[in-house]
């Protein structure tokens, strides 16, 4: 498989049709080191995860690069909720393994859940609970005020 298919974003319609690409191997903006989680704000910005760099970058629709957030570690799993609520699931900083918890409009990191299993993706239910995809299976995380196994 050739690094051009590991450095990329492709957007398609609905129906699969083609619009356009973007991202190839690298450091800079636009540039990927194996993109590898996606999630949309309020606004319609994408969010992606870009793990091996540690860090957030942030596109328009069209792939026009806006920002890039580094305070969250080496993200493998991003979920936004309504709000706006970042939640960026850090698999590879040693020590640091966990779920940050943040805001996608201002990018301040605000929480931080260690969890040494902390994997490839993440959730966050109505009620607050997370659940996190992770090598062993699904950890579950279940908010301060609600009681519940």
């Amino acid at each position: 498989m050739s690094s051009q298919r590991l450095t990329r974003i492709i957007r398609f319609t609905s129906t699969g049709k083609f619009i356009t690409q973007w991202g190839r191997l690298g450091s800079g903006p636009s540039q990927f080191r194996n993109p590898h989680a996606l999630a949309f704000d309020s606004r319609g910005r994408l969010f992606v995860a870009d793990r091996v760099n540690a860090r957030i970058q942030i596109f328009d629709q069209n792939g026009k690069y806006l920002t890039e957030y580094r305070q969250f570690g080496s993200p493998s799993g991003l979920y936004i909720e309504s709000g706006d609520k970042l939640y960026a699931v850090d698999y590879n900083t040693e020590g640091r393994k966990g779920v940050w918890i943040g805001s996608a409009r201002t990018g301040q990191a605000t929480g931080f859940i260690p969890d040494n299993e902390a994997g490839e993706g993440i959730a966050v239910s109505a009620d607050g609970t997370m659940y996190g995809a992770t090598p062993g299976g699904i950890t579950r995380f279940v908010p301060k005020n609600r009681k519940g196994s």
